[in-house]
């Protein structure tokens, strides 16, 4: 299912502001936690990865969110509704949380990109 973590992400957004972002385990725990105390369902992590992939903007908030406190940012969830994930800044944090979720989701056996499914056999004949 998830095989990298995507770490070290900084996101600036419409205001100048930037915000760092670690989208790993502790991302989706935090993920969990913020769906059970603020949107009431409590589901794990494969629930909320079900989410991701159909761009549902509770998950995509939730993942942000806990992305930004597993990289330490000391944010809280009314200034993070408010300032954060807002309009002007929603397309910004969904291709965030987007492309995060292909580097996890990505295997080493996985061809970069511009990469032919046979390009690690080239020359071996």
């Amino acid at each position: 299912m998830l095989a990298n973590k995507a770490t070290n992400i900084v996101v600036e957004l419409q205001d100048g502001k930037t915000y760092k972002m670690d989208f790993d385990m502790g991302a989706l725990a935090n993920a969990e936690c913020i769906y059970e105390k603020h949107f009431g369902k409590a589901v794990g992590v494969n629930a909320i990865i079900g989410d991701l992939v159909q761009a549902k903007a509770h998950a995509m908030m939730a993942f942000a969110y806990g992305a930004m406190l597993s990289a330490g940012e000391k944010i809280t969830w009314e200034r993070f509704c408010k300032s954060v994930y807002t309009f002007e800044n929603y397309q910004k944090l969904t291709d965030v949380v987007s492309e995060a979720m292909v580097q996890m989701m990505r295997t080493d056996e996985e061809p970069e990109e511009g990469e032919g499914k046979n390009a690690h056999s080239r020359g071996a004949n």
